[in-house]
């Protein structure tokens, strides 16, 4: 990315716009990669300015506590010396 200068939107419309395009455009995204590669998905946006959380689950039964105890995992098998997904 040496060519892009991404610097912080200050006019309040056009960074209102760009977030809720980019917002929908990765919410539509890991749509796609949940259906297309049969993956398991949870998106979580936080809203700093609305305190206000965003959330995408690629399916129902797929939660929060679920994903928590995959990457737990994921961490233990990294401090033991094990390789994971992760």
């Amino acid at each position: 990315m040496s060519g892009i200068n991404i610097q912080p939107i200050t006019h309040t419309v056009n960074k209102n716009n760009t977030k809720c395009k980019r917002k929908a455009n990765l919410f539509k995204k890991s749509m796609e990669l949940s259906k297309l590669c049969n993956q398991d998905i949870i998106v979580i946006i936080y809203d700093k300015e609305l305190a206000k959380l965003h959330h995408y689950r690629s399916n129902e039964k797929f939660d929060l506590k679920q994903a928590n105890a995959i990457i737990q995992k994921g961490n233990k098998k990294k401090s033991s010396g094990k390789k994971g997904a992760i």
